[in-house]
């Protein structure tokens, strides 16, 4: 979307139109953090806002970074899975409505709990984070695949699927 480009003829708030850039804000401020570490000299971070991650280099004396994808099935907070990040870094998405039930999706049967998103930048992520929890599975996969993209879902059964390129990037 180019903001530019939005006339008063093609949005109008008070016709129905809205612009809604919540899919992407937490992956955007996290890209503007790992800007300024970049700028001065910090080259090794984990940078975390609301669940969106941006991560580069090692981990203080443990190697590379962790991270974990949270159980969407437990009340508590437990790991679904976990994976390393790769060094030369990488920013993660997750989106679902388990937490935050109507959020996105608003209403009716899912056959998604979560899906996560890897992608070079995390506003890139936070976005098809978002999108592929409301294609939902089926069609979410096909996108995936189609352009490249590496995505984890977890369904509403308890088990996963990934992308080829999720697999690619966490084996």
């Amino acid at each position: 979307l180019n903001l530019s480009e939005i006339s008063k003829n093609s949005f109008d708030p008070l016709q129905g139109g809205i612009l809604d850039f919540s899919a992407v804000a937490k992956g955007y401020a996290v890209d503007k953090v790992a800007e300024i570490m970049q700028e001065n000299g910090i080259s090794d971070y984990f940078i975390e806002i609301g669940g969106e991650i941006k991560a580069k280099g090692l981990a203080p004396h443990r190697g590379n970074w962790k991270w974990a994808i949270e159980d969407p099935f437990s009340l508590n907070q437990k790991i679904f899975k976990s994976f390393s990040m790769p060094f030369k870094g990488l920013s993660i998405a997750t989106s679902g409505e388990y937490k935050n039930p109507g959020h996105i999706w608003g209403g009716g049967p899912r056959d998604v709990l979560s899906v996560s998103v890897a992608a070079n930048d995390a506003a890139r992520a936070d976005a098809w984070a978002t999108a592929m929890y409301v294609l939902g599975l089926d069609e979410g996969i096909i996108i995936a695949e189609t352009y490249d993209l590496a995505v984890f879902f977890i369904l509403n059964d308890g088990n996963s699927i990934q992308s080829t390129n999720w697999g690619s990037i966490f084996p």
